[in-house]
């Protein structure tokens, strides 16, 4: 119920943003279910709606709040807090399924937490209470293995080398570096 209790402040766009906002709650739940089972990682769609839901509904919290809309004001707050605690929830690491292939705390891990590397933090701790061991070290991320990273190297030197063109001969360099 986001509608105004006063109909003096009611304008074109009550209804509108009332129906946004179901529509954004539908579209968090529907992508919620479709997401979590299939995933190893937090969904970056959820977190992007969310992140971009709460700056809106925090002006329309501060507008019926100015107004003395008490009640929408206060069913707003409750939104919002109820939509961050989402987007904390859903940023946070993932834990491992049983009977899934293992992966690395960076693959599991969300945006917020890649981003501030936070799930280096245990390997960290780990290598300030003891020494580390190689039974310590988490599995490296698919897309880091060598033969991977083998063909995108690869294909980089092949578009330098069609940039730049021949190598020069020998001769040539010991000329213009002399």
């Amino acid at each position: 119920m986001t509608t105004s209790v006063n109909p003096a402040t009611r304008t074109p766009f009550t209804i509108p943003a009332g129906v946004l906002a179901s529509l954004l709650s539908a579209l968090v739940a529907a992508l919620c279910y479709l997401a979590a089972p299939r995933s190893f990682r937090p969904s970056s769609a959820i977190v992007a709606v969310l992140g971009l839901a709460l700056p809106s509904e925090a002006v329309r919290c501060r507008s019926y709040w100015l107004m003395n809309q008490r009640l929408p004001a206060g069913l707003l707050i409750a939104s919002i807090g109820i939509k961050a605690t989402l987007l904390i929830l859903e940023d946070l690491t993932k834990p491992i399924a049983k009977g899934a292939p293992e992966k690395s705390l960076e693959e599991r891990s969300g945006l917020g937490v890649r981003s501030f590397f936070q799930w280096l933090v245990p390997l960290l701790t780990t290598g300030y209470r003891t020494h580390l061991e190689p039974k310590d070290l988490a599995p490296v991320d698919g897309v880091m293995y060598a033969a991977s990273l083998e063909t995108r190297f690869q294909r980089v030197l092949n578009i330098g080398r069609e940039c730049l063109g021949p190598p020069p001969s020998r001769t040539n360099v010991i000329l213009t570096c002399s």
